[in-house]
């Protein structure tokens, strides 16, 4: 091989290299474009999840809000009608006591006439 031939080869090589090089050049900004898009998504996402975490921290603690003042209404309302059975025992004894008083005054009366 001559000097000339060597040195068309060398050249022939260093072309193919070059342009391999430049196919990865390429290729890397493609990725590098890829990864930028993946990156801005994956933000996208991280701030989709904690709006998520954020809202459920929020019905969770309105839920449970809820559920204590029905609790306490409930228990309200329960006090509420023994309270009212409490009344209406306390007066039918109070009227049973009237009716045995009126019972046994009427025999003694009955008896003494």
């Amino acid at each position: 091989m001559t000097d000339e031939e060597a040195a068309f080869e060398r050249g022939r090589v260093i072309g193919q290299l070059t342009a391999r090089l430049d196919g990865h050049d390429k290729h890397f900004e493609v990725i590098n474009g890829s990864l930028e898009e993946i990156a801005r998504a994956l933000t996208a996402a991280t701030v989709a999840i904690q709006t998520i975490s954020v809202q459920l921290e929020t019905k969770d603690k309105m839920m449970l809000a809820v559920s204590t003042a029905l609790k306490e209404s409930e228990v309200a309302r329960v006090a509420e009608a023994e309270n009212r059975w409490r009344r209406v025992a306390k007066v039918f004894a109070v009227v049973t006591m009237i009716a045995t008083l009126l019972s046994i005054i009427s025999t003694i009366l009955a008896i003494a006439r």
